[in-house]
């Protein structure tokens, strides 16, 4: 028989290794909520109802699939921007205690947009 060959020896590096520590999958959410970005979707929201009010209101539009459409964009223009206003206010450290204040107030304006409007109703 043949005996086994004698193990390798590894050299080991004159430094040792720094244990770093593995990056986290999910990043701090309150860092990406900054004031432009809580402008702009409330802007967005604010413009979607806008859009449908007009649509609804001004233009008498009498097609039930456009009535619906209408109906889609205001409820989703009301839902952007009083889910931006709440989450601005109540989720962004860069915003003082008068801003979180008029995002509330304005997130009960979205609010009451939606609960009040009557050409919304399905």
């Amino acid at each position: 028989m043949v005996p086994p060959p004698p193990p390798q020896q590894v050299q080991q590096p004159y430094y040792p290794y720094q244990q770093q520590a593995a990056p986290h999958a999910r990043a701090d959410m309150t860092a990406f909520i900054t004031r432009r970005i809580v402008f702009v979707v409330v802007a967005i929201g604010g413009l979607l109802v806008w859009v449908a009010l007009l649509g609804l209101g001004a233009f008498n539009v009498a097609d039930p699939g456009v009535v619906n459409l209408l109906q889609a964009v205001g409820i989703t223009g009301t839902f952007m921007g009083f889910g931006a206003s709440l989450l601005g206010a109540l989720g962004s450290k860069q915003t003082e205690g008068n801003q979180n204040l008029g995002l509330l107030v304005l997130a009960g304006f979205f609010f009451l947009a939606l609960a009040l409007n009557p050409t919304w109703l399905f």
